[in-house]
Parts: structure tokens; C-alpha cells; sequence
């Protein structure tokens, strides 16, 4: 039973729609076999929550990378502007031009007073602190400073573009994040109920035949190979585990087991 659950869960999938083609083949083909038969809708129901879940994580894990991909590339955008904007200030504030000049550096210091600290920060962090740096900036009482210094007024729109699509970002990916955790926790309830109806069937069809019914023996050994064959498949991967790190912990011959110094023995 343990080393059923070890069989990972696009191969429960696998073996469960093989049993259960073997299942029904053999119950078309007749006699009737109540006891045998039961399993198959059992084994319907297992393929149908392990697809489910398997194809549902699948899907949700190809839309995690695309929004990842969208994310990067909105808070790269943020992080260009914010760069531009802060710099811009910092410049303008540095040069003597009298009450321009300070008063770009007094504007800087109320709408950047981190600086450029928060460009590496985590996005939402960034993005609040972008968002509180917009609002700022297009205060009426600032218009003045922002047309006596020339400030490119594109980058304040082209920030809040970035940040409106890189907040919607973060959001989507929160949700795709949420189904891959639902689909891998509901999966894992699909996945002990499968250990359960295929170790009972595994029992079953180990009991289903006497010593000498050679001819049932062999069906019963045909409808569980799609099983038997992953289980073997897995043995020999754990015995060629087992030998490379004998192999990797066994010293070279000719050298000594324990360290320590070699001492010469005396000359006779």
C-alpha cells in the first residue's frame, strides 16, 4: 500500500484509465463477475477527479507563467518611470536656479523622500509608494514647480498606465495561485482514494484465483499489469538509487577507510 502512494499522480491517472479499459474489456467479453465489476465505476470516478485535478493544476500552472511574464513586465515599466521621475527631481533639485531648485528638491522630498529605495522592493510595496509619489505630483499647489522645471508630465500618465496594469497583474496571479493550491489539496483527496479502490482491487485479484487455475491466474496478472508495470518500473529506479550512493560512499580500493596518518613500518 505505501509504495502505492509514492506513484505520482499523472501516473495514478494513467494506470487507472488502463485498469479500468482492462476492466471493461474483460466484462464485454463475459462471464459476469460481480465482485470484479463493481471496480469499474469505481475506477470511472478516480479518472474523473484525477483529470480534473491533474489537467486543472496543468492549466493553472501554463497561466501562472504567462502572468508572471505580465507582472515582470509591468513593474519593469514601473520601475523605468519611477527611475526617470525621481532622477529627474534629483537633477533639477542639484542645480542652481534658485527658487526652482529648491523648490524641485522640496517637491522630491515630498513625493520620493525614500529616494530610489523601493525599486527593489516587493511590487505592491513599490507600487504604493509609486502611487503615493503620482498623487503628489499632480497636486494643483505642484503645477507650478512641475511647468517652471519642465517635467516631462507623459511620465506621470505613462506611471500610472504601468501601475494600473501591473496591480491588475498581481491580482490575476493572487487568483491563479488560489485554483493551483485548490486544484493540488482536493487532488491529494482524489489521490488517498485511489490507494484505497486499487489496493482493494490489487487484493482482490490476488484472491481471485485457486492455486491451479493457471488460465485465471494469468487473466488476473493481464488486467493488473498497467499497475504491476509501474510498481517494477520503480523498484528498479530505487535499486539504481541505492547503488549509485553505495558506490559514491564506498572509498576508492587502495586507500585507507578511517583518516589519520600512515605510518611506515620499521625496516628489519
Amino acid at each position: 500500500m505505501s509504495q502505492l502512494k509514492t506513484i505520482p499522480r499523472p501516473e495514478k491517472l494513467t494506470v487507472a484509465r488502463s485498469l479500468h479499459e482492462n476492466l471493461l474489456a474483460r466484462q464485454s467479453s463475459g462471464p459476469a463477475e460481480p465482485g470484479l465489476d463493481a471496480y469499474i465505476p469505481l475506477l470511472a470516478s478516480l479518472i474523473s477527479g484525477l483529470s480534473s485535478h491533474v489537467e486543472g493544476k496543468t492549466a493553472a500552472s501554463a497561466e501562472h507563467q504567462t502572468l508572471l511574464a505580465r507582472a515582470e513586465a509591468a513593474d519593469g515599466k514601473v520601475d523605468t518611470l519611477y527611475r526617470h521621475i525621481d532622477s529627474y527631481l534629483a537633477v533639477e533639485g542639484s542645480v542652481q536656479r534658485g527658487e526652482l531648485s529648491l523648490g524641485a528638491k522640496a517637491l522630491r522630498a515630498a513625493a520620493s523622500p525614500d529616494g530610489m529605495a523601493l525599486v527593489n522592493a516587493r511590487v505592491p510595496e513599490e507600487n504604493a509608494y509609486c502611487r503615493r509619489m503620482l498623487e503628489t505630483l499632480r497636486n494643483p499647489v505642484n503645477a507650478g514647480i512641475l511647468a517652471g522645471i519642465e517635467m516631462p508630465m507623459a511620465w506621470l500618465d505613462r506611471l500610472e498606465e504601468a501601475l494600473d496594469e501591473s496591480e491588475a497583474a498581481q491580482k490575476e496571479l493572487d487568483g491563479v495561485r488560489f485554483d493551483k493550491r485548490k486544484h493540488v489539496g482536493l487532488g491529494r483527496n482524489v489521490e488517498e482514494e485511489w490507494v484505497d479502490v486499487v489496493g482493494r482491487l490489487r487484493s482482490y485479484m490476488d484472491n481471485r484465483a485457486g492455486r491451479y487455475e493457471a488460465v485465471r491466474q494469468t487473466e488476473g496478472e493481464e488486467l493488473m499489469d498497467p499497475l504491476d508495470k509501474v510498481l517494477r518500473r520503480m523498484r528498479a529506479e530505487a535499486a539504481a538509487r541505492k547503488t549509485r550512493r553505495d558506490k559514491e560512499e564506498k572509498p576508492p580500493a587502495g586507500e585507507p577507510t578511517t583518516p589519520g596518518k600512515t605510518v611506515d613500518a620499521p625496516r628489519a
